[in-house]
This record gives C-alpha cells, sequence and structure tokens, in this order.
C-alpha cells in the first residue's frame, strides 16, 4: 500500500487535488458546517468518495498503461449522474446509512469500493444479473466529530440486490468496530490516522493488516469469501 504508514501533514492528509479552487468550493457544507445529517451532506460526503477514489483508479490506469474501458465508461456515467444533481440540487439521488461508534477515533476515510463477498459469503459476481443498470458502488466516510465517530454508508438510491443485502447485514451482525475494520483494511486505501494513536493502536496490527488488504487487492489469487469475517481479529476502533 503506498505511503501506508507516513507521516504527513493534516492539510495534506485531507485535501483533494483533483478540482480548482472554484469547484472545491462545492464541499464547503461538510468542510465548514458540523456534521447535521442534511441530504446536501450525505451527498458531498459520497461524491468526495467518489472523486477521491476515481482519481486515483485514473492515476494508477495511467502508472500501468492500463486501458480499461469498463473503468472509464462506468465513471463517466457515475460521474454524469453525481453532475446533473449537483446541477439540479437534488441531493435524493443518494440514500446514506448512518453508523455510529460512541467515541471520536482519530480516524478519517473516504472511498468507493464494491464488496467481493457479502458477510454470508455471498459472492459479487453471482449477483451481477440481480442488479439493475449494471454493478454500483458503496460510498464509505468516516470522521470524528460531537463525541462520537460516523461512518456513512451511501449509494444511489435505486435498488441494488446485493449491496443493500450488504448494509443490512452490517446493522444485523451489532458488531461495527470489526466489520468497518474488515472493510476499511480490506478496501480502503484513502485512510489516515492521528500519528499517536496510529503508533500506539495500529503500528503492531500491520502484518495482519497488510495480509488481509493483499489478499483482497491481489489479481493472481481468488479472494477468500470469508474474508469479511476477519480471522486475525483486526480492530481499528479498540475500547481504551
Amino acid at each position: 500500500i503506498p505511503n501506508f504508514g507516513k507521516v504527513i501533514g493534516i492539510n495534506e492528509a485531507t485535501t483533494f487535488y483533483g478540482f480548482c479552487e472554484k469547484h472545491d468550493s462545492i464541499f464547503k457544507p461538510i468542510e465548514t458546517i458540523q456534521y447535521n445529517g442534511s441530504l446536501e451532506q450525505h451527498f458531498l460526503f459520497a461524491y468526495r468518495a467518489f472523486v477521491s477514489s476515481s482519481h486515483k483508479r485514473l492515476e494508477q490506469r495511467t502508472w500501468y498503461g492500463s486501458n480499461d474501458v469498463f473503468f472509464a465508461e462506468y465513471t463517466g456515467y457515475v460521474n454524469d449522474i453525481f453532475n446533473k444533481a449537483i446541477l439540479e440540487k437534488d441531493y435524493s439521488v443518494i440514500k446514506s446509512h448512518i453508523f455510529e461508534l460512541p467515541k471520536e477515533y482519530p480516524i478519517a476515510a473516504s472511498a468507493n469500493f464494491i464488496p467481493h463477498f457479502d458477510f454470508e459469503g455471498n459472492s459479487l459476481e453471482n449477483s451481477l444479473n440481480e442488479m439493475m443498470n449494471g454493478p454500483d458502488f458503496i460510498y464509505l466516510s468516516l470522521f470524528p466529530q460531537h463525541n462520537k465517530t460516523y461512518i456513512l454508508l451511501s449509494k444511489f438510491n435505486k435498488p441494488n440486490p446485493f449491496l443493500d443485502q450488504f448494509i443490512q447485514q452490517i446493522k444485523d451482525r451489532d458488531n461495527l468496530r470489526y466489520d468497518f475494520s474488515a472493510i476499511i483494511v480490506g478496501h480502503i486505501e484513502n485512510v489516515y490516522f492521528n500519528p499517536a494513536y496510529f503508533k500506539k493502536y495500529i503500528l503492531k496490527q500491520l502484518n495482519a493488516m497488510f495480509d488481509l488488504h493483499l489478499n483482497i487487492q491481489r489479481y493472481d489469487v481468488d479472494t477468500p469469501s470469508d474474508y469479511l469475517k476477519d480471522n486475525n481479529k483486526i480492530n481499528l476502533f479498540p475500547i481504551y
């Protein structure tokens, strides 16, 4: 994972460089206003996760000389939906599920992902034919505020049997600290920790974290169907 564990300044960690100053102002309702759970804020958190992940994938495609037609077409399709919603101020195109941890953990994350399997071992690939309008993403946003840590899982406000079931399983399992640890380590590269917190709680888990991440991201091996159960019990959110 490039730069994993590297100490950088907070401004560098929280800045997305894909927009000019004029267009970056669109994020002011989530950067200058405390979280209030509005449709607009949920939309903007999802949009930021989308542009951040898309920009990183574009960098990877350029670096490796990839010609991923699906990525280009689907990213353009999703971008058009977001742009139309911004112009029309129709923030209802995004539906967000709010999860809360009762402590301000010094962690922040923003990215989109597609789980390979759900928590019961059901495969995304086997569910593609059930999805409407092709595969979708989950947009994850994590931030501490109001003496809590908020984790938003957002998606387009349309039926998607696999992702809807995936999110419902998280609610039913009521195992948030471990379930989100597995999700974040497995799928989210745009994640930042307070340096002191990283040194005390995260550093000792690095080997297990790398193993879990590589099991999911490597292309030469199949992802284990039980990877979200996290047999290593990685925990980014300890009780302290």
